[in-house]
């Protein structure tokens, strides 16, 4: 099976959403993740792995495996926190995402 290519507004709200809340609600169990990944027609083992390569971009750990998209809009999130959490609620209301609350300035 193909893997669907991540799109440019999904990592921006999945940094997003990352930046807002604790590590432990990534986990593939928490309603956090459920929410994601029924919102962007993923699986929850899927978001789970892309939150943990945005600690691993964090940590600086492996870097060289991860999307270099995920790479550069997690560390976009650290210089500007505030610039990305816009664009992800913006992200949010063009895809019709109910993201927003987990997204927090």
């Amino acid at each position: 099976m193909k893997r669907r290519a991540w799109s440019e507004e999904e990592l921006v709200v999945l940094v997003a959403i990352f930046a807002c809340s604790s590590f432990k609600m990534g986990d593939d169990e928490q309603p956090l993740c459920k929410d994601v990944a029924k919102e962007f027609g993923r699986s929850r083992g899927t978001i789970d792995r892309q939150w943990r390569n945005i600690k691993d971009v964090l940590n600086e750990k492996n870097i060289r495996k991860i999307n270099a998209r995920l790479v550069f809009w997690t560390n976009k999130m650290l210089n500007n926190k505030t610039s990305v959490v816009c664009l992800a609620k913006r992200y949010c209301h063009q895809q019709n995402w109910n993201l927003i609350s987990y997204i927090e300035d």
